[in-house]
């Protein structure tokens, strides 16, 4: 693979220098990080070989992003693989590798009147004036409706699978291990491991985090406190969320019920959904469909022709059913044991 990019150090200061591979692994920026003053960088960019056209992309991807690094790795502030959101100028943190769930969270939130999704894969957190803040970057995930600016960060979770609303507390040096490991940190460098690690611990000492397992509806708001008690409630649009999801490249995940696709999928277990994208459903594969009446169906394909799709279970061969390809969701491209946060109050939207 070719080299992407690599930092120098050298007296009063480093070199960040990022290559084109694309472009036979040339030269594409070069900056200097002084020392002395951690806020300046002398940025230099070499023009494409095809010029710039109509725009100067100086800070594209991931020369952006390094020099966000870089700057805050020198003690103020994290990039924090999660999503983040404001209410009412409260700042709240969900952080979460890949598959947790804080791309549907933010869906969900995003449909609140009073609720900012600032990013739903990549914040920062910083002291502002002694007290932590969150701000969202440019590089979001699934969500586009996001925003700049920030909030001062009230709460910090931990996303998990689980089968009902809940939070709890997290131990103190748990929470400060978890929350650097969801961060960007410079591990090449043992100075600024140091910085990024006091800052996270900070951090949790200013906002304890807590651990969250949710339901992808809107009961999850009264957890949060986005809603009040007296205010009524009801379940999401399922099938909804899993397109928005979907159709922004991302994949979602839900917990099965019942037992029509045993043994391939089981009752409970957690199955992955990806975008159909521009492959074509294809025979014998595990499709993701919405039925009217039912909600979202999981089954096997046994024909595919003139627009329409033959499915039906695996415990039972001989029930199938016709549906247009434009229900189709998405294709089944995992499935695990462990229940999943992705999964409806009631049970109505899963594996039939």
């Amino acid at each position: 693979a070719s080299e992407l990019w690599r930092v120098d150090d050298f007296p009063g200061g480093r070199l960040l220098t990022v290559f084109a591979p694309h472009e036979g692994g040339r030269i594409h920026a070069e900056a200097w990080l002084n020392d002395d003053d951690p806020s300046s960088i002398q940025l230099w960019v070499c023009p494409p070989r095809d010029g710039w056209g109509d725009t100067l992309p100086a800070l594209d991807y991931p020369l952006d992003e390094l020099l966000f690094g870089q700057i805050l790795a020198r003690g103020s502030g994290v990039i924090v693989h999660s999503a983040s959101v404001r209410s009412r100028g409260r700042g709240m943190l969900f952080a979460g590798v890949s598959g947790a769930g804080k791309s549907t969270l933010a869906e969900i939130l995003s449909r609140e009147d009073d609720v900012v999704v600032q990013s739903d894969d990549r914040n920062v957190i910083r002291f502002v004036d002694g007290k932590p803040w969150v701000f969202g970057t440019p590089w979001h995930g699934d969500v586009e409706k996001v925003a700049a600016g920030g909030a001062r960060l009230d709460r910090i979770f931990f996303l998990e699978h689980g089968q009902e609303n809940t939070t709890h507390a997290v131990p103190p040096a748990e929470a400060c291990a978890t929350l650097l490991a969801r961060t960007f940190p410079p591990y090449w460098d043992a100075e600024q491991l140091a910085a990024a690690t006091d800052l996270v611990a900070r951090v949790t000492e200013h906002v304890p985090p807590e651990r969250l397992a949710f339901l992808p509806d809107e009961s999850v708001l009264r957890l949060l406190g986005i809603v009040t008690e007296d205010r009524p409630v009801g379940p999401v649009d399922l099938a909804a969320v899993a397109r928005a999801v979907l159709e922004r490249g991302g994949t979602f995940r839900f917990r099965a019920r019942g037992q029509s696709m045993t043994p391939a999928v089981r009752d409970g277990e957690t199955l992955e959904i990806a975008p159909l994208g521009d492959d074509p459903v294809r025979f014998g594969e595990v499709i993701l469909y919405e039925d009217p009446g039912r909600g979202l169906v999981v089954h096997r394909v046994r024909e595919v022709d003139a627009g329409m799709v033959r499915a039906g279970g695996d415990r039972s061969p001989s029930k199938e059913e016709s549906v247009p390809i434009s229900v189709v969701i998405g294709r089944v491209i995992g499935v695990a044991s462990a229940p999943n946060a992705s999964q409806d109050s009631k049970g109505s939207t899963t594996n039939r």
